[in-house]
């Protein structure tokens, strides 16, 4: 498993960049049978090590952890849990970058047009309608669209990019910022 200091450096440097404001966001690393999950209410801009939880990757451990005392996972553990059942180990970056939501609001997909988006994303990911936060809908519709795809956008909520590495995660949430940025002013330009 992926050193939790060396995650915490990697999410710290993104916070810089308002990839999380206030306390939204989430990461996790899966390697069976653990997850380790940013716990609920995590501001991910200062996040320590202590900010993590380790549990079973089953929606009965999040249950469970829920109740317990301590740290609570984060309120998106089940579509974490769900999208590990369909795709296996990994990494899920889950941030709430300012262009794409803003796009995400008005327009049902984001077209790319950087080689760096296009080799590593595709033409386009489609926007997928929102759900309340934290909720079993939301954790299926996710976790199904990230069975072919790496990187989904939900309406209003945010990115979720599921990868083998949170550097590969890194990389394409930059990447899909990036476009959405010129995206977006291409729009504001052509009027």
């Amino acid at each position: 498993m992926n050193k939790v200091g060396d995650i915490v450096k990697i999410v710290k440097c993104m916070g810089n960049n308002s990839f999380f404001p206030g306390y939204s966001g989430n990461i996790s690393v899966y390697e069976d049978p653990l997850l380790l999950i940013s716990s609920s209410g995590t501001d991910l801009k200062n996040i320590t090590t202590s900010d993590f939880v380790f549990l079973e990757c089953r929606l009965d451990s999040f249950q469970l952890k829920q109740r317990g005392g301590g740290l609570v996972p984060s309120s998106e553990t089940p579509l974490h849990i769900k999208t590990y059942e369909k795709t296996g180990p990994g990494c899920i970056l889950h941030s709430h970058p300012d262009y794409s939501v803003v796009l995400s609001e008005k327009i049902d997909e984001i077209e790319f047009r950087s080689e760096g988006a296009l080799e590593l994303i595709g033409n386009k990911i489609e926007v997928l309608p929102e759900f309340d936060a934290g909720s079993l809908e939301l954790a299926e519709k996710v976790s199904d669209y990230l069975k072919k795809n790496e990187v989904a956008l939900v309406r209003n909520h945010g990115l979720f990019v599921k990868t083998d590495s949170l550097e590969r995660a890194v990389s394409l949430t930059e990447t899909v910022e990036r476009d959405a940025r010129q995206y977006y002013l291409e729009l504001v330009i052509d009027g």
